[in-house]
């Protein structure tokens, strides 16, 4: 396996077929979900816990089952190499201040929404099932198989993937018309890769994926004020 690694086009091909394989497992579960008319969106999370709970640790079932089988494939460099760790003050300082931001935004929320167990749920939903899954798929585990490349490739091959891992998820796991996905590429693929290159340069810059996680998190978490 490491020797495989080793190989650049390999690693390239790596992140296509672990960013196809982890849209194609939330895009067949979910799909399969809304045709049986049991999907239940975060906003109906009040009511429905444990079923809400069991489909959205499902429709993650691929990158954990990724996640082990880099564990037992990197070991003792598992931690360093993903940038799990947290070491320096630097780091705890930007992680306090983050976590702050968020315990701000769930406090005015549990203000002005009525539904507090949705607003509750929803903050463990885009931090947890949203935001740290993505990083540690996109900005871990492909930016790792890619390393290798130089900074405009590191930078520009896992976000793609990730712009176009949104193709389902932006037209509400509903059909893939010709209009749409053009209307996608051309509206939405652009700010996606911007905003994966910015979550990157934070984990490369800090030292650390779990500034993106947070900073992901409270911009995804926001969209609970729409609810």
């Amino acid at each position: 396996m490491k020797n495989i690694l080793s190989k650049k086009w390999t690693r390239l091909i790596l992140v296509i077929l672990v960013c196809f394989l982890d849209i194609a497992f939330s895009a067949f579960y979910i799909y399969w979900m809304k045709n049986r008319h049991i999907a239940i969106p975060v906003s109906e999370a009040s009511g429905n816990m444990g079923e809400i709970f069991i489909q959205n640790i499902i429709s993650v079932g691929f990158p954990i089952i990724l996640l082990i089988g880099m564990y037992c494939i990197l070991k003792k460099k598992f931690s360093k190499e993903l940038y799990l760790r947290i070491e320096t003050k630097r780091q705890k300082i930007y992680i306090i201040l983050l976590s702050a931001v968020l315990v701000g935004i769930l406090s005015v929320l549990l203000i002005i929404k009525t539904d507090r167990i949705t607003v509750i749920y929803a903050l463990f939903y885009y931090v947890f099932i949203i935001a740290f899954w993505e990083e540690i798929v996109i900005r871990g585990i492909c930016v790792y198989f890619v390393k290798g490349y130089s900074t405009i490739f590191r930078f520009l091959i896992p976000n793609i993937a990730f712009a176009f891992m949104h193709i389902f998820s932006y037209s509400s796991w509903g059909a893939l018309s010709t209009e749409y996905v053009m209307n996608f590429v051309t509206n939405d693929v652009l700010g996606l890769v911007f905003a994966g290159c910015i979550f990157q340069l934070l984990k490369e810059k800090t030292g650390t994926i779990w500034i993106p996680v947070l900073v992901h998190g409270i911009l995804d978490y926001t969209s609970v004020f729409a609810f």
